[in-house]
């Protein structure tokens, strides 16, 4: 359910009040359903990832998405298998002095919210990972500042061949 007033050749604010607020709300993307939006919000220098539902009628106020926790997170995107994957800083048990972004994703459970966070050990470097996008046959494209790459952020790309990424 896309808020009234469509955009077509003219910019409009989106969700006012709700997404679109004083702050930086940034890198965002509707549930499979449309009837969630989830988007990134710059908090005092940390970044959350916020959800806003819609009951059919009207957005709801945003809250904080249940897996967000108390690392930095942001750009969230859905697969097309419909896993959530966003970036954080979160620490890995490889690595639990972790300051990078590493790609990170989540399952819709049957019963309703979220499974754990899953860090997704086949793309992710030892540099950050981030603004994740995905091809409709699953691919998925990244941007990463590790070395070997002709700039500083360069873009990857990650095969899903049987269902597995490739590194």
């Amino acid at each position: 359910p896309y808020p009234a007033s469509v955009p077509d050749s003219t910019s409009l604010v989106f969700l006012p009040g709700i997404v679109s607020g004083n702050g930086l709300d940034f890198n965002a993307c509707f549930s499979p359903k449309g009837d969630a939006f989830y988007f990134s919000r710059s908090n005092g220098g940390q970044w959350d990832i916020y959800e806003t539902i819609n009951n059919g009628k009207k957005w709801s106020k945003p809250t904080l998405a249940a897996f967000s926790e108390r690392y930095s997170e942001a750009d969230p995107t859905f697969a097309p298998d419909g896993r959530l994957f966003f970036i954080s800083n979160r620490p890995t048990q490889a690595n639990p002095n972790k300051s990078d972004y590493d790609i990170w994703f989540i399952r819709p459970l049957e019963s309703g919210g979220w499974s754990q966070p899953e860090n997704l050990t086949e793309v992710n470097s030892d540099s950050s990972e981030y603004y994740i996008s995905f091809s409709e046959n699953g691919n998925l494209y990244f941007g990463s500042s590790r070395p070997g790459g002709f700039g500083a952020e360069d873009i990857y790309i990650s095969h899903l061949p049987k269902g597995k990424y490739t590194t």
